[in-house]
């Protein structure tokens, strides 16, 4: 693995947010590898000169971007000189061993994309106890290392890495810069749902997908858009029009892949981001929601994956259809991944 420059390129993003910046940038400078190994990349959509001074003398190499988070992760493939891209989102952190251990695993097995375990901090950065995580978001679950060889991917496998959440935080992903550097063009294009995105594809591309329980990322439970109840009409709209990114997303996705086994994992996701679509809009139709749930719930069954969000969407189904709609979302994002 011997190369001039750097091995790994952290690419740290930030959209709209100066809050939490510093400490994502913290952890990234601050791991145990030699810096030299590595190099600390900040792509933002806004000005602070006082935060670009600071990081400068850190050694962060700023980029002032425009457009969207898909365009940035677009962007990062043509900046990053490592040959392993380690994403970043502003309000999380790594832990300080982040880097030395995905470049551990590379050697050892020359991924084309690594997922790694994490652990929640509140919003003040703190753990919070593996209780009080699984109420507010999953918990990182996997016992042991799970890996797909190039060119076998079996429904099995790719239900494993599921159940791992292979395909959930984006920092909690690491991509090698020649797989980033071949969907450059349509991660341009998408708008939501990025984690997964790089997910299926990384498995339709054929190389080593490794799902890994090593903690090397804490994830910030905080409030936010993405967490809100629903209750005002204006957080609905913008939920809503999040979904319909989300779900433009996937059906890139799913048309960039054809024929394969993910075809059916796909249609999962699409049909719980459909429910969830349709109670925000309102539009409940009482045979074609208790269908998708039905198909929903039985697919999770057969493949022994994503039981809180078919449980999620079977919930919010039958609160919907008694027009309890806010209470549905509740459950629907409690229960489920939004």
């Amino acid at each position: 693995m011997s190369q001039a420059g750097p091995v790994a390129s952290i690419v740290v993003t930030a959209y709209g947010r100066t809050r939490y910046v510093r400490e994502a940038i913290a952890s990234a400078v601050g791991q145990d590898s030699p810096r030299s190994s590595y190099e600390v990349i900040l792509i933002k959509n806004f000005d602070d000169k006082d935060l670009d001074s600071e990081l400068a003398r850190k050694d962060v190499r700023l980029v002032r971007a425009e457009g969207s988070m898909g365009e940035y992760l677009a962007l990062a493939s043509t900046l990053a000189r490592g040959r392993v891209v380690c994403f970043l989102e502003d309000d999380d952190r790594f832990a300080p061993e982040k880097i030395s251990s995905v470049l551990r695993t590379y050697r050892a097995t020359p991924f084309l994309y690594l997922h790694n375990g994490y652990s929640c901090i509140d919003d003040g950065g703190r753990d919070l106890p593996p209780s009080r995580a699984r109420l507010l978001h999953f918990e990182s679950a996997p016992s042991r290392s799970l890996r797909t060889e190039s060119g076998a991917t079996s429904s099995g496998q790719i239900a494993g890495l599921l159940r791992r959440e292979a395909d959930f935080n984006l920092s909690c992903i690491s991509v090698t810069a020649d797989f980033l550097r071949s969907i450059r063009e349509s991660m341009a294009r998408t708008r939501g749902w990025f984690d997964g995105f790089l997910f299926y594809l990384a498995l339709h591309g054929g190389g080593p997908v490794i799902a890994d329980s090593e903690v090397l990322t804490r994830y910030r439970i905080h409030d936010s858009l993405s967490r809100a109840d629903g209750s005002s009409e204006a957080t609905r709209k913008a939920l809503r029009e999040d979904g319909a990114e989300q779900l433009a997303s996937l059906h890139l996705a799913r048309s960039m892949i054809g024929e394969h086994p993910l075809q059916e994992f796909l249609d999962y996701t699409i049909q719980i981001r459909e429910i969830r679509n349709s109670i925000l809009a309102g539009e409940v139709h009482r045979t074609a929601l208790m269908r998708s749930s039905s198909s929903v719930l039985l697919r999770s069954i057969a493949y022994r994956y994503g039981y809180g969000a078919a449980w999620g969407a079977l919930g919010c189904a039958a609160l919907a259809l008694g027009r309890r709609s806010s209470e549905a979302l509740s459950v629907y994002r409690s229960l489920g991944r939004s």
